[in-house]
């Protein structure tokens, strides 16, 4: 195998367990188990998007029972002062505070009942 290959299959591997780790954030966000105070300082949601992040609340992303197509995550970014498409590491830490905020006063469940 020559160089370039085992880059290649190094960093398929890498990117697999990025993924992997956003899947199961993003389900123990989805059960409660996770605040998303919590997941603000987790390393694998740093490169996510906050769009994404606050998406996979139960009933605030567009899996849930709602067909509200993300409204309540674009009503919480827009009182954040924040678009859609900035990604977690970027936020400065009052950004971070407002943000935390903002969910918490957020009206709706935002676990699965079980």
């Amino acid at each position: 195998m020559s160089t370039q290959d085992e880059q290649r299959m190094t960093a398929l591997a890498k990117a697999n367990i990025v993924r992997t780790d956003r899947a199961k954030l993003k389900r123990s966000i989805a059960d409660g188990e996770t605040t998303i105070a919590e997941a603000l300082e987790m390393d694998c949601a740093q490169s996510m998007t906050v769009f994404a992040l606050l998406q996979s609340q139960w009933l605030w992303g567009s899996s849930g029972r709602t067909n509200n197509r993300g409204t309540k995550v674009r009503r919480v970014l827009s009182r954040s002062q924040l678009g859609p498409n900035r990604l977690v590491r970027d936020l400065t830490p009052r950004q971070r505070e407002a943000l935390c905020a903002h969910c918490r006063n957020a009206n709706g469940p935002t676990q699965r009942k079980r």
